[in-house]
């Protein structure tokens, strides 16, 4: 064998491999990819983990993504976050309140815009690092919480650093943040559930907690009402072990949160257009969503029929109506809109390649969910909540414009579900490990 042009001894190898070394070596790699781990071995990982993220969402993304500026922070994001800052309130550059977008991502984002988009951009770099930094440490704990048994260093790499997920730390987009929020809201729902006999203090400040973080990811995607039904779903029916009162006690506080931290944006929506709503950017996102499929009938004359719809119930006119006289292209798109979310792009460049690496995922979720309906009962509900979560995002872009941008912050939730029910069903192996620290002697000199 040559190395850069000097011959080594294949003997040299040989012996190499079979050196105590390379058997440590060996050793601790499989420790650190297949044992759980706790204390300061847990920590290194997840730390390292969370510096890893941070230099995907402020370089990596950024460089991925550098070929233009997503159309919704040039004309939604930047000019309301550039209004808040000098005192004008949401409003463009004519001085109108913005309705396509709710305000959350401008009014986080409006210290560090100035007037110039680029730059603008490439400020909000190292804020989207520091979001990526937190959300690992939410998806972090929630694994130590959840999968213990499962190796941080596996999950983790698995769930974060997927290579569809790096682009959600591109600056000019809505998603990191999106995902930071819902991830807090989610993991102080799993800490409320797992306290059972908590205090009332404990039990309200967790809630509170949870649905301020939940009402802030509404204000930024509007995809934030759907995991909010979810949640309220997922508590009704899925906290098993808690009483009916202490259910209902924490769903009436969770409502009361929830619609106060929407209610000012809500009130400013129907002064500025007469009714009540939350965007006016629902109708539109549903035509873009039809805009892929004139390559069978119902596609095509839903695309062409979707450029006369003035409110839902012309669309939901057209389409009873289509689907009752095609009942095959009904299906069709059904099931195309169906999976699309997990792995398709606007772009449509990447799709075959990411059907590839996604569809394991597709597929082991489904199986997941048949599970979780089948052993309602047995499923925690911290499990539940992850469930719905992913459902909700699912569902909605299953509804608007189904591409896997939409569904990505549930991924890491996708990842944690399967492997909770793989250890659950006892297809990793006995249920014996429990996390430990690597002994002194398996370090590596």
């Amino acid at each position: 064998m040559r190395l850069r042009g000097i011959q080594i001894p294949r003997s040299f190898w040989r012996k190499w491999l079979q050196s105590s070394r390379f058997t440590a070596w060996k050793e601790r790699l499989c420790t650190l990819t297949f044992t759980p781990l706790s204390g300061r071995s847990w920590w290194v990982i997840v730390i390292t983990a969370s510096v890893a993220a941070f230099l995907v969402a402020a370089f990596v993304s950024t460089r991925l993504m550098a070929a233009e500026i997503v159309p919704d922070f040039v004309h939604g994001y930047h000019p309301g976050a550039l209004g808040i800052q000098k005192g004008a309130g949401y409003v463009d550059q004519s001085g109108e309140l913005i309705t396509r977008w709710p305000p959350g991502m401008s009014t986080f984002i409006s210290p560090w815009v100035v007037d110039d988009v680029v730059e603008s951009a490439r400020n909000l770099r190292f804020v989207s690092g520091f979001l990526a930094l937190g959300w690992v440490v939410f998806v972090a704990y929630l694994m130590r919480l959840l999968i213990p048994r499962v190796s941080i260093l596996l999950a983790l790499g698995i769930a974060v650093f997927w290579p569809p997920m790096w682009a959600m730390g591109d600056p000019t987009r809505s998603e990191m943040l999106f995902t930071f929020l819902s991830s807090a809201g989610m993991l102080a729902l799993v800490c409320l559930y797992r306290r059972r006999s908590s205090p009332i203090f404990t039990t309200v400040a967790l809630t509170i907690a949870a649905w301020v973080a939940f009402a802030a990811a509404a204000l930024t995607k509007t995809l934030g009402i759907a995991v909010a039904l979810a949640m309220f779903v997922g508590i009704a029916f899925g906290f098993h072990s808690w009483s009916i009162r202490r259910r209902i006690a924490v769903l009436l506080l969770s409502a009361s949160v929830f619609a106060a931290g929407l209610a000012p944006w809500i009130s400013a929506y129907r002064d500025h257009t007469g009714h009540y709503g939350f965007t006016s950017n629902g109708l539109e996102s549903v035509r873009h969503g039809l805009v892929r499929y004139p390559h069978f009938p119902l596609g095509l004359e839903l695309k062409e029929r979707s450029a006369d719809w003035r409110s839902y119930d012309d669309m939901w006119t057209d389409i009873r109506e289509l689907a009752a006289a095609d009942r095959g292209g009904a299906f069709r798109l059904l099931g195309i809109k169906t999976v699309r979310p997990w792995y398709a792009t606007w772009s449509g460049r990447f799709d075959h390649y990411l059907l590839v690496v996604q569809l394991p995922w597709f597929l082991l979720f489904v199986l997941a969910s048949g599970r979780t309906m089948w052993r309602w009962k047995q499923i925690p509900g911290e499990v539940i909540l992850l469930h719905g979560y992913v459902a909700a995002l699912w569902l909605t872009a299953a509804l608007v414009a189904p591409i896997l941008r939409y569904l990505s912050p549930a991924f890491p939730f996708v990842v944690i579900i399967v492997l909770w029910h793989a250890l659950d069903a006892n297809l990793l192996g006995e249920k014996t490990g429990e996390p430990r620290e690597l002994p002194a002697e398996e370090n590596i000199r």
